[in-house]
This record gives C-alpha cells, sequence and structure tokens, in this order.
C-alpha cells in the first residue's frame, strides 16, 4: 500500500468515523484532563437517570466509558484515578438514589477490576491506599456501599 493510499484511507475514515476523529483529535492534542472530564460528565449523566426516587443508570453504558477511557492507554495512573473517581460518584450517587442489586454488583465488579489493573501495572499499594482514602474512609458514603467495596476488596486480595 503506498503513502498516498493510506494517507486517503486515513482522511476517509476520519470524514466519516466519530470515534475515529476523536481518536485522532485526542493524540494530536492530548489533553489528558480536558478528555476525563468529558468522560466524567458522560458518567455523572448516566448516573443522574432515576425515576422516583430509584436509579435508572444504565451500569453497561457506565462500563462502556471505562472501557473506552482504558482503551486510549493514557497511563497506568491516569487510569486508576479515572477509575476511583467513576467508582466515587457512583457511591455518592446511592446516597440520594435506590440502587438495585445490579449497581451494587457493579460497584464491586468496576473495584474488582481497578485491583486488577493496578496488579498489572505493579500499583496494587497505590490502588489500595486510594480505595482506602477516596471510598472506604468517605464520610457520605452509605454502610452498604462501603461493605461492598470492602467485600470486592477481600475477594480481589484472596484470588
Amino acid at each position: 500500500m503506498s503513502a498516498e493510499q493510506l494517507r486517503q484511507i486515513i482522511l476517509d475514515a476520519y470524514n466519516v468515523n466519530s470515534e475515529f476523529k476523536q481518536y485522532f483529535e485526542f493524540f494530536l492534542n492530548p489533553d489528558v484532563s480536558k478528555y476525563r472530564e468529558k468522560k466524567l460528565d458522560l458518567i455523572k449523566k448516566e448516573l443522574n437517570r432515576s425515576k422516583w426516587g430509584s436509579s435508572k443508570a444504565r451500569t453497561s453504558v457506565i462500563n462502556k466509558i471505562v472501557k473506552e477511557f482504558i482503551a486510549y492507554n493514557i497511563g497506568a495512573e491516569e487510569t486508576i484515578l479515572f477509575m476511583l473517581h467513576t467508582l466515587e460518584l457512583i457511591c455518592l450517587f446511592e446516597t440520594f438514589l435506590r440502587y438495585k442489586d445490579t449497581h451494587f454488583n457493579y460497584i464491586a465488579r468496576l473495584t474488582k477490576e481497578m485491583i486488577s489493573y493496578a496488579n498489572e501495572h505493579q500499583l496494587a499499594d497505590k490502588c489500595m491506599e486510594l480505595l482506602t482514602e477516596g471510598v472506604l474512609e468517605h464520610e457520605q458514603l452509605t454502610r452498604t456501599t462501603k461493605l461492598t467495596v470492602k467485600d470486592a476488596i477481600d475477594d480481589a486480595l484472596n484470588r
């Protein structure tokens, strides 16, 4: 494939596919904090979905946003911080919305994924410190949320 053909393919993909465009724009001018805030705003928007005091947030949508952030390979520490902020947001929304079991299951799953990701990148100690400070010692979180996170940590560490 010639250089001109490759250029044309990239330009066509850039013009047609919005995800491809976002990916290139980020890597041509990387602003991690802006990207992180954009993704966290999407998560907040999803978490705000409610009806009669019950959360209607779709964990699949939140999970997709987290996976997109991880796919950009921004860096292990940034990714762990993003996962922590996501976990904190989910836990904080539980203080004023009723969650279903699926939401608590996702809190546990995200906690385990965060610990697993940290282990893969030799940042387990930093991750545990962040989880302790950010979630377990947070004054506003409910007992149920804290127990869910604590059980997920214990489960992840005992594997």
